[in-house]
């Protein structure tokens, strides 16, 4: 008899490596994964919490997990660790980085419900984009933001490892990888190191596969890191960065470590550098105290950079941050509004660089 788990995991690229992980852990037993809309044995619910609106969504992933008839129901990932109250049955772990707990609390049901048989999960299946996790945690102070709460420091992880799961992802059939981090361009800040030096060692690999740069911060993009974008046939022509707002008064509220002038520099430097380069951005519409002015200043800024495709996002605050106290937030439906107008923009340059290509 096999043991059937299923696996939710809402959030980001991180939490779905560290899902794929935990199936991973538990390949050698006797298991089956399942969809999380059918029964199970164990449920796993590994929940993101950046947002109200992931907190939402992670507790309606718990509440089908309960009614899949699991003797087992866990409740992982960032979620977990500001969850407070949960429903009678379930299993708090709040593990992110360190998994241990939670493999060893499954490995325990699993050989108490008698489960035989040879190993050999059924999964994660296999991507054909599949993701490295080079870094976890961030030391980032950003007045937003619940992710260094949730996650704690930042760590990188042993260049050795990282190699093995690259080459795993190319014995796998893979083409392309992503290289993912919490706070990605803060790799090897412990030792010396840097993304740039890592990347290169990855394509000296000679894998035959092209390396994906995921979400990286302006200060991460540096001299020496575009310069190998630009020179390597490896490296993807792809940048994710988070600008939050085109305007200097809220990025100072927001604690951001940089200003608009800055970042413009570092965008355009790339975009020069690199041809054919598909740059896309983060923004925050409706900041504690982000006027009408100081969104047509977004707008504007916005509309001077070669950006590709932008992911915007509405203000959710976040208990425990410096944001969740701040006052002047401005209403549901302006901030609705805000978002329509910039993601209209985005439709719009994603289209143009569709046609580009």
């Amino acid at each position: 008899m096999k043991v059937r788990v299923s696996l939710r995991t809402t959030g980001c690229k991180v939490a779905q490596w560290d899902g794929e992980a935990v199936l991973r852990a538990i390949s050698d037993l006797p298991v089956e994964v399942v969809s999380p809309t059918e029964p199970a044995d164990i449920a796993v619910v590994n929940a993101c919490t950046v947002t109200a609106a992931a907190d939402r969504d992670g507790r309606a992933a718990l509440y089908r997990a309960m009614g899949s008839g699991a003797s087992l129901v866990v409740l992982t990932g960032c979620l977990a660790v500001r969850v407070g109250d949960v429903p009678p049955g379930v299993t708090v772990v709040p593990a992110t980085s360190d998994r241990s707990a939670l493999i060893d609390l499954m490995r325990k049901e699993i050989s108490r419900l008698g489960a035989g048989g040879e190993g050999g999960v059924k999964g994660p299946k296999a991507r054909s984009r599949p993701l490295v996790k080079v870094q976890d945690g961030c030391d980032g102070k950003c007045a937003y933001c619940i992710v260094p709460l949730v996650r704690g420091p930042s760590v990188s992880y042993p260049v050795e490892s990282i190699e093995k799961a690259v080459l795993e992802a190319r014995d796998s059939g893979a083409s392309e990888v992503v290289i993912a981090g919490v706070d990605l361009g803060a790799y090897g800040r412990e030792s010396g190191s840097d993304l740039a030096s890592l990347l290169r060692r990855l394509v000296g690999l000679r894998t035959g596969m092209r390396f994906r740069i995921s979400s990286l911060e302006p200060n991460w993009v540096t001299d020496q890191l575009v310069g190998l974008m630009a020179d390597s046939a490896d490296i993807c022509k792809h940048l994710h960065i988070p600008l939050q707002s085109g305007s200097d008064k809220v990025l100072l509220a927001m604690r951001r470590p940089y200003d608009t002038r800055t970042f413009a520099s570092v965008v355009l430097d790339a975009a020069s550098r690199v041809p054919g380069l598909c740059l896309g951005l983060d923004v925050i519409c409706g900041f504690p105290g982000e006027t009408d002015d100081d969104f047509e200043t977004t707008r504007k800024f916005l509309s001077s950079l070669p950006f590709s495709y932008l992911h915007v996002f509405p203000f959710s605050p976040r208990p425990g941050t410096e944001a969740f106290a701040m006052g002047g937030a401005c209403g549901d439906a302006r901030r609705k509004e805000r978002c329509r107008i910039l993601r209209e923009m985005g439709r719009k340059a994603r289209a143009l660089h569709a046609r580009s290509l």
